[in-house]
């Protein structure tokens, strides 16, 4: 083995370091959407009481049938480009066993008048 790495592009500055220096993160890029639509034949299948013209008139009607399609890209970061972590959001359930807890101790240190 020779001992090379990939070489990686930063996405942010354009510095192209070996893989072991870059960092990784995973992207989701909406690519595009589809939707259902009713064409004239399918108007006139339905009024023939073709099922499949009718079944699709339902769901354009009743249902949004919208699909967004994305894309999964690995992104390369070099060190000084790094994005911070998005912090995690604290749950409502978290805040309840806080909130839960403090009037807790409240009560149990003022003595429960």
């Amino acid at each position: 083995m020779s001992g090379k790495y990939t070489t990686r592009t930063c996405s942010c500055c354009g510095i192209r370091k070996p893989q072991p220096e870059m960092y990784s993160r995973i992207e989701y890029t909406t690519t595009g959407r589809s939707k259902t639509s009713i064409s004239g034949a399918t108007i006139l299948g339905a009024m023939f009481e073709d099922k499949r013209s009718i079944n699709s008139i339902r769901s354009t009607l009743f249902n949004s049938g919208q699909r967004t399609y994305q894309r999964k890209r690995t992104v390369w970061y070099c060190g000084a480009c790094v994005p911070a972590k998005p912090k995690s959001a604290i749950s409502a359930k978290t805040w309840m066993i806080v909130v839960a807890a403090a009037v807790f101790a409240a009560g149990f240190i003022g003595g429960f008048k």
